[in-house]
């Protein structure tokens, strides 16, 4: 495989009144070490539905990855 891997992180959040702040560090910190071109989209909506179609619709990575932001 010729080239740099572009990776997509999406955390869609349910409202703006989840937190995304740790889990959205923590993600930047492992990706900084990989030699990967990253971007992290975070994303609210009503629903986490929604929210997950919007982040989805602004992502342009070759590799998508979407994260709970609930998880540890």
């Amino acid at each position: 495989m010729t080239g740099s891997t572009s990776v997509s992180v999406l955390v869609p959040l349910a409202s703006d009144k989840s937190p995304a702040g740790t889990a959205r560090e923590a993600i930047e910190n492992y990706l900084e070490t990989t030699g990967f071109t990253f971007e992290i989209i975070t994303t609210s909506a009503a629903t986490y539905g929604a929210s997950l179609r919007k982040a989805v619709a602004e992502a342009s990575g070759s590799v998508v990855v979407v994260v709970d932001e609930a998880l540890p």
